[in-house]
């Protein structure tokens, strides 16, 4: 896909911390992992028009990242056996992502997904 459609892979060609860099598309390129992403989005306020995420490459996901540390369906890949389904620590994931105000300032986002998610634990252990 990345040799049929390079531009789509690179719209703005790493302007402002858009996409990753080059390096790293050839990494995920070369990857044989059974999960990844390419991030090439920018997400914008829709009120102002501005950025709505930090930049440069402050707010992107890292394709590298390691889940290990997390009680996720992610580590599934890594230990088959261990998970089935979605863990209570996902679905709060999910619930504090999809729930709170995305137009909101970009700092403020991550802290109120963690606190979200925070909560929602504090929920499933009662």
């Amino acid at each position: 896909m990345v040799d049929q459609e390079p531009r789509v892979f690179r719209p703005v060609a790493g302007n402002a911390g858009t996409d990753l860099g080059l390096e790293a598309l050839d990494k995920f390129v070369e990857s044989e992992s059974a999960v990844r992403w390419w991030h090439v989005s920018m997400p914008v306020d829709a009120r102002m028009g501005t950025p709505a995420i930090e930049t440069p490459n402050t707010s992107c996901p890292r394709p590298d990242a390691d889940p290990e540390s997390f009680d996720s369906i992610l580590n599934r890949f890594s230990n088959p056996a261990a998970y089935s389904g979605l863990t209570d620590w996902d679905r709060s994931y999910l619930q504090a992502l999809y729930s709170f105000d995305q137009e909101r300032v970009p700092r403020i986002q991550s802290s109120e997904i963690v606190s979200r998610i925070v909560k929602y634990e504090r929920k499933l252990r009662k």
